[in-house]
């Protein structure tokens, strides 16, 4: 699904190019600020006790921090964009939690939640995962209408945490520890490619209002092993979690973008304000 759509987009982009040259466009750069829904087309959870430890949320809103457009011929920009993004489901308790996850899982065990990377780094980070990206796009206008198809590539970043558990068997005298570790680093940053479309209505001469439909794509290079250890023998045994498979989803936006002149259009028109006063 995920192929069709940016298949899609790639038409869509190929089509519009094709249109009239013939529009007076005269503003240069474009601030844009978008709020996004994240519905996931290929999820990266997979049901392991370890998805909680990934920062990253199949099921997201994401706002878009920081974007800038700059239109370096009449049709054609670049735009560059930093997003945040956070979870719609509920805040994971990293000890509750963990041990509840785990009682089921060894009923014949006492289960107890000592250690878990959230206790280090007691302030939580700014988003759960954030996206940079740098794009192509084409600008037509129609009357009050555009339209600006885009293709960007860029990163998806977000954090892996390791966490401890220990389990003493019930009636009996055996101590197990069980880690979970990450592949690789804390920081997991991702190449992802992206195709978007957005259609906008022009309020004034500098406002547009619009919505956004876009979809992306990465694989991250991660999993996670969980190592659990007899304290009383030290014998291990390892259970790997792979998570090293296509991520991608549809995103669906909306929000406002400012539009500014040309920087010698702006400065020639001051300098002709002021030497008329």
């Amino acid at each position: 699904m995920t192929k069709t759509i940016l298949i899609v987009q790639l038409l869509l982009f190929t089509l519009i190019c094709k249109g009239q040259d013939s529009l007076n466009y005269r503003n240069k750069i474009q601030w844009k600020t978008m709020a996004s829904y994240n519905i996931p087309i290929n999820k990266m959870a997979k049901g392991a006790i370890t998805d909680p430890f990934i920062s990253y949320a199949d099921h997201s809103i994401t706002w878009q921090l920081f974007s800038f457009t700059y239109f370096f011929c009449k049709h054609w920009g670049v735009e560059a964009n930093i997003q945040l993004g956070g979870s719609t489901n509920k805040l994971y308790d990293p000890n509750n939690d963990l041990q509840n996850d785990l009682s089921p899982k060894f009923p014949n065990h006492y289960v107890t939640v000592p250690y878990t990377y959230w206790d280090i780094n007691s302030n939580p980070p700014l988003s759960e995962f954030t996206r940079a990206n740098l794009g192509i796009l084409y600008r037509f206008e129609k009357n009050r209408f555009v339209f600006y198809p885009k293709i960007a590539v860029g990163l998806t970043s977000f954090s892996t945490y390791s966490a401890e558990a220990y389990l003493k068997q019930k009636n009996a005298n055996d101590v197990f520890r069980v880690t979970y570790l990450s592949k690789g680093t804390f920081a997991q940053n991702n190449f992802t490619i992206s195709a978007s479309s957005t259609f906008g209505y022009r309020l004034s001469k500098k406002l547009i209002l619009f919505i956004d439909v876009s979809t992306s794509i990465f694989k991250p290079q991660l999993y996670y092993s969980a190592t659990m250890t007899n304290l009383n023998t030290g014998v291990s045994t390892i259970e790997k979690y792979d998570y090293e498979k296509n991520v991608s989803n549809l995103s669906l936006g909306t929000g406002l973008i400012i539009e500014f002149p040309r920087f010698n259009y702006t400065l020639k028109k001051f300098v002709i304000t002021k030497i008329k006063d």
